[in-house]
């Protein structure tokens, strides 16, 4: 089985519970997949406003159709009750080919409440025809704890039993 973990990572908790996830995997290693972009300002000027930023993928692997499984996972920003994923992770989830009919899991991490940023990552999913199988949220407030990474391993173990 082919296993794939792409996560958007800015601060480094989501990169932490990815190198996680993929030794909790055993020998079947995973490929960590890190999402890379690039901001580009759009010459257009909004009614006076600052330029705005468009996002580019750069040196970031979008064809993921050799994968059997593909979790996903990203930070969620903002604070309460204006919780939203990266920007970088929608452009990814739009961008990458090869999801149509693939088992994901989505994990996320974030300080306190993640309001409906689960909902929006699985509703992108779901527009795009991907299995969701599993879902897992780290919350925190000072960084991820032991017993957290120890729960992202059991995550990762349970998310690999539902397809064999």
């Amino acid at each position: 089985m082919r296993i794939a973990i792409v996560f958007f990572s800015r601060a480094g908790k989501t990169a932490e519970l990815a190198d996680t996830i993929s030794l909790a995997l055993g020998p079947q290693k995973a490929e960590l997949i890190q999402i890379n972009v690039l901001k580009q300002k759009e010459k257009k000027k909004s009614f006076g406003l600052a330029n705005k930023h468009k996002l580019k993928l750069i040196s970031t692997q979008t064809d993921l159709s050799k994968f059997d499984l593909i979790f996903f996972g990203s930070e969620v920003e903002g604070m309460s009750p204006k919780r939203k994923l990266p920007e970088e992770i929608i452009v990814y989830l739009q961008e990458c080919t090869g999801i149509e009919g693939k088992s994901t899991a989505v994990f996320l991490n974030c300080f306190g409440i993640p309001g409906t940023s689960l909902q929006k990552i699985q509703s992108i999913l779901q527009t795009r025809n991907a299995k969701i199988i599993n879902n897992k949220i780290f919350t925190y407030l000072l960084g991820l704890t032991k017993k957290q990474l120890e729960e992202a391993k059991e995550f990762a173990q349970k998310t690999r039993e539902k397809i064999r």
